[in-house]
């Protein structure tokens, strides 16, 4: 009997101490018979699930009847019935929570220990999004990088390169590969002489440098200089600057074009003033933009008084209808240019006779259209036209007179004819000699003449 009651003792001793483990660990722990009843329950299982009852001695599919029907009955009749501990993690709808469960079988029941999850699983779900979000922003950095139309590069502090897209490569003329821990000046020194202070710069002070222009050659066309647009930005760890990234625009054809419309600018401007004729720009409103200095000659007036005029102030009222209905034609697409004779007032209050020439210059760019007009002085040509019709009806005067005095000379004539006629006629019938036959035929021949 001492013998039994001091293995009852140990047995209890052992009970309440490990009644008192698993009181104090962080797992929720309960206990049940073979028939579901809750034979054991630690303070953490009563809060996370019970909501601080006790509910020992109580059947647990009625306490959970959705649990029942959930993974967490299936694993737990599983363990029960195959006398095999399980281990599983699964989302409960009943409590809305994450479960990691370990339950244990044993002949009594089933011992069920478990952690509420949740903070942890949607940590990851926050993790794992936000790893989705980088790994998106990556790619799209990436396809920026290597798909964008203009250069990027990154630096470390020693000016090396750490990065670089295959468009700046290719610009440059070397392989992407060969960029790396290589610097500008290794590379490309005309051009690293003039960015490297720029990348130290941004490294100092931790600020941006916006767009400057840099000239240079590369090993793409040696020879050739080249010119680009490039802005420096810091890459920040934290407070520190980790690198200096560089965005590169090549500009080169942009200068070219600037150089080339430079130069036809000059060749126009040198045509335009020295035309031999006079050449205006007239805006669509009639303001008069830009004139040549055979223009000035024609009109009188200097430049800049021109400058602050239109076509109309300076055109004969008389031939303004004609030279508006042309250049509503010419702005409706209707003409492509158009040609008149018109005079110019003077700044004297004289007339000028000009053959005007006009066309619609269209501009591509953000400089309104205008109109081209040529005129040349035609006031000689003009003034000759005059003297040749004054000469020509002069002559048609002097025709009509001479036609009116042989008309009247010619009926004058006619009378003493017609009577030499009957004379003659009478005297055939007189003259019988052949010698006086022979004359009088000459006389009737010559009065025939006479009468024409």
């Amino acid at each position: 009997l001492a013998r039994q009651q001091q293995v009852r003792e140990r047995a209890n001793a052992l009970a309440h101490k490990t009644a008192a483990v698993l009181g104090s660990i962080t797992d929720g722990v309960f206990e049940v018979d073979r028939n579901w009843r809750i034979t054991f329950m630690n303070e953490r299982a009563r809060t996370l699930i019970a909501g601080g009852r006790d509910l020992i001695g109580q059947d647990l599919w009625d306490i959970f009847p959705d649990v029942a029907a959930s993974a967490f009955g299936e694993n737990y009749r599983r363990a029960m019935r195959d006398q095999t501990p399980v281990e599983f993690e699964e989302y409960c709808t009943a409590f809305e929570s994450w479960f990691a469960v370990r339950a244990f079988p044993s002949p009594d029941g089933l011992a069920v220990f478990f952690q509420d999850t949740t903070a942890r699983k949607w940590g990851e779900a926050a993790l794992n999004s936000a790893n989705r979000e980088k790994n998106a922003l990556l790619a799209q950095l990436n396809s920026l990088l290597q798909n964008a139309p203009v250069g990027f590069a990154f630096f470390d502090r020693e000016r090396r390169y750490i990065r670089i897209n295959e468009q700046l490569a290719d610009s440059n003329g070397i392989l992407a590969e060969a960029h790396m821990g290589r610097t500008l000046t290794d590379l490309i020194p005309v051009v690293g002489a003039s960015v490297e202070p720029m990348i130290d710069r941004v490294f100092d002070t931790g600020e941006p440098i916006p767009y400057r222009e840099i000239m240079g050659e590369t090993p793409k066309e040696p020879g050739v200089t080249r010119h680009w647009l490039i802005a420096l930005f810091p890459v920040h760890e934290g407070m520190e600057v980790a690198a200096v990234g560089a965005v590169v625009m090549e500009v080169t054809d942009l200068r070219r074009a600037e150089t080339a419309r430079r130069q036809s600018d000059e060749r126009f401007r040198s045509v335009f003033e020295l035309a031999a004729v006079g050449i205006e720009r007239v805006a669509l409103d009639g303001r008069i933009l830009d004139v040549n200095a055979k223009i000035c000659d024609i009109v009188g007036y200097p430049r800049e008084e021109l400058l602050r005029r239109t076509y109309r102030d300076i055109t004969d009222p008389e031939d303004l209808p004609a030279e508006e209905g042309l250049i509503e034609r010419l702005l409706s697409g209707e003409l492509a240019s158009y040609a008149l004779e018109k005079r110019y007032r003077r700044r004297d209050g004289g007339a000028v006779w000009v053959r005007v020439t006009s066309s619609l210059a269209r501009i591509t760019g953000t400089e309104p259209a205008y109109r081209i007009s040529v005129a040349e002085d035609i006031t000689e040509r003009k003034a000759m036209e005059a003297e040749l019709r004054s000469a020509r009806d002069e002559a048609e005067r002097a025709n009509l007179a001479k036609s009116k005095f042989l008309a009247a000379a010619s009926h004058d004539l006619r009378q003493p004819l017609q009577s030499l006629f009957f004379f003659t006629a009478a005297l055939s019938a007189h003259v019988g000699s052949p010698a006086g036959a022979k004359i009088l035929t000459h006389l009737e021949q010559g009065l025939d003449a006479l009468k024409g």
